[in-house]
């Protein structure tokens, strides 16, 4: 993040971390931003996340819809407490699983201010960024995600429509608004 998004990051008022998991991506920044808030439907890692006061955190899984998912974790990973809601990718996972609720980041409609999104959703990036686009196309946040195995191009065709530029390195994109 430090290296590839921060160049890009307008303002540090607002960073929503969707996947934030136990806090990895939003801890080291907590003196950066004015508001971090974090997404994460795993309990047991959510669980550990809300414990640090600094954080606004949310314990749901975000996509393109209101709905329940089923949330499976991968046993078969030196990171178990890795999960997706996404069947292609835990097709063939066989961990934990939990019912989790759905939702959109527009359905927070009272999220301002936003500089910065960071999405690391094992495959469901796309729908994470359908269901946040009144929340993109107000804010313009610099926006990083997670883009392995090219399993997030649709991501990066979506955010051009919305005038974005794109920047992959390895397994990571970023994407900045450079428009008024």
């Amino acid at each position: 993040i430090k290296e590839w998004a921060w160049p890009y990051i307008k303002g540090f008022r607002t960073y929503i971390d969707i996947g934030a998991n136990i806090g990895g991506t939003s801890v080291p920044f907590i003196e950066k931003f004015d508001n971090i808030i974090c997404f994460e439907p795993n309990p047991k890692s959510f669980k550990e996340l809300s414990a640090n006061s600094k954080l606004t955190c949310y314990n749901c899984a975000l996509g393109d819809k209101e709905d329940t998912a089923e949330l499976i974790m991968n046993n078969n990973t030196l990171n178990p407490e890795h999960g997706s809601i996404h069947p292609e990718r835990t097709k063939n996972w066989n961990g934990e699983k939990y019912n989790v609720e759905l939702k959109t980041l527009d359905s927070f409609k009272f999220f301002t201010d936003v500089d910065f999104m960071k999405i690391d959703t094992e495959m469901y990036e796309y729908f994470v960024v359908k269901g946040a686009e009144k929340t993109i196309k107000k804010n313009r946040p610099t926006i990083f995600f997670e883009n392995k195995r090219n399993e997030a191009d649709n991501v990066i065709l979506l955010l051009l429509d919305l005038g974005y530029t794109v920047r992959k390195w390895k397994s990571d994109t970023v994407a900045f608004y450079e428009g008024k």
